[in-house]
């Protein structure tokens, strides 16, 4: 018996006579090997041996798709995860209807629970100005199957506001079936710093040097309805 034969000392215990072997393999990995033992001697059949390779194949087939469906698991539960936590609204949508969102866009669109938007018109949302442009684009990332990049637009929620959003989109597959995952940012309150930077830049572009901070002083206590407002002096600020 080869000495490196790891149960030498078992097979010579319970005298052994015949005995073979084969490999489990998962693609090129040898995953387990099965041996089988007789105490009785044995010629080798050659038909019986093929026939085990074949059981050999086929477990090793078993144990990839086993395997292939826990990674598959854990990513699904990953990729979840990420979904619903993502500080940005997804929406997942198919053939035109929404199949499914995250809690940000559930509250993004003034909706009480996800089965408010579930089944909707994806382009219910779209607010009437860019309707035909999104529309577009949706059956561009479809047809194209390739993402598309961010851009500015406007949505409309449950409650019928207009929401100022960076929207990206890229195709996905949903039950076998060619849909779209768009991720929405709510940039609303951007916009309204921008608009009011350029409010007050126009209200105040006329003055220079110290009327200029007194008139913006004025313009913002205005605007905020302040009832008293000061522009304080740097300290250290030269004289002209």
């Amino acid at each position: 018996i080869d000495s490196n034969f790891p149960r030498a000392r078992a097979v010579r215990d319970i005298g052994v006579k015949a005995a073979f072997a084969f490999p489990i393999l998962v693609r090129d990995e040898v995953a387990a090997v099965l041996e089988f033992f007789s105490p009785a001697a044995v010629e080798p059949d050659k038909q019986l041996l093929e026939i085990m390779a074949q059981i050999g194949t086929q477990t090793g087939r078993v144990i990839e798709r086993i395997r292939a469906e826990g990674e598959l698991g854990a990513s699904e539960e990953s990729y979840r995860n990420l979904f619903e936590l993502s500080p940005d609204a997804i929406i997942v949508h198919c053939e035109g209807r929404i199949v499914d969102v995250n809690s940000t866009a559930v509250k993004l669109l003034k909706a009480e629970s996800p089965q408010q938007l579930i089944g909707r018109a994806v382009l219910d949302f779209a607010h009437p100005d860019e309707r035909e442009f999104a529309n577009k684009r949706i059956k561009k990332v479809i047809e194209e199957k390739k993402p598309i990049p961010l851009m500015e637009t406007k949505i409309v929620g449950l409650d019928g506001g207009v929401i100022h959003a960076e929207v990206c989109a890229t195709p996905v597959n949903y039950r076998g079936r060619p849909a779209v995952q768009a991720v929405i940012r709510d940039i609303t309150e951007r916009k309204r710093a921008e608009e009011a930077v350029n409010d007050i830049a126009i209200g105040v572009s006329a003055e220079t040097g110290d009327e200029f901070f007194r008139s913006l002083v004025r313009y913002l206590a205005k605007n905020i309805g302040a009832a008293h407002a000061f522009a304080g002096e740097l300290a250290g600020r030269s004289e002209e």
